[in-house]
């Protein structure tokens, strides 16, 4: 007994319907891939990357000058001295051996002045002692004011080498020099008597120190 051949579990009707439903599938696939490709961030994935060229930083390019610092200014000092100003307390018009006066026993009339020295001379280092109270005025009619008694004042000047020794100096009647330098020192007293018109003359001496 012979078998019957077995036909296959397809048939031709089952083919034709699903071969479409692959063609559309495979379709839509490719349009998929095709706006995947498409799409412009995703290009960017397969762009070559720029190569950079490194820029070299800047050269700092310092010009020297040979112009000279400015030179300081010197700033002024201003030195100020002060000046005494002496005022007097009487004002007095001396008179200098007046020529008004007539002597009656032919002496000297006026301010006398006398001027001891002690010692005159002596060997450097010198002390010297002036004295001008022995001055005296002798009056016209021959009266005598000793100014040993208090009433003439004193004012002294010493001079060495052409130059002041010594500041114009007003005493009683005395001087006490220290001598060091040898030579010749010229001493000179102005002496006044009175108050109100007051009869005044100089005089003086040299000191020699050997």
């Amino acid at each position: 007994m012979s078998k019957k051949p077995v036909k296959p579990a397809g048939n031709k009707n089952t083919i034709e319907w699903t071969a479409p439903i692959w063609v559309a599938v495979i379709t839509g696939v490719v349009s998929l891939l095709l706006a995947i490709f498409a799409f412009p961030p995703f290009q960017k994935l397969f762009d070559p990357k720029p190569t950079t060229t490194p820029t070299a930083p800047p050269t700092l390019i310092i010009a020297a000058t040979d112009s000279p610092a400015p030179e300081p200014t010197p700033t002024p000092t201003f030195t100020f001295t002060p000046t005494v100003t002496l005022t007097p307390t009487a004002t007095f018009t001396p008179t200098l051996l007046s020529e008004t006066l007539t002597p009656t026993s032919g002496l000297p009339l006026g301010m006398q002045v006398i001027v001891i020295s002690n010692p005159p001379r002596g060997k450097a280092p010198l002390t010297v002692k002036l004295d001008a109270r022995d001055s005296f005025v002798r009056a016209p009619d021959g009266t005598l004011f000793e100014c040993r008694k208090g009433a003439c004042k004193y004012i002294w000047q010493v001079t060495f080498g052409g130059k002041p020794f010594i500041e114009s100096r007003e005493t009683r009647g005395t001087l006490e020099l220290n001598l060091e330098k040898r030579g010749n020192y010229f001493v000179s007293v102005y002496i006044c008597h009175g108050a109100d018109t007051p009869t005044c003359a100089s005089g003086g001496t040299v000191v020699i120190v050997e």
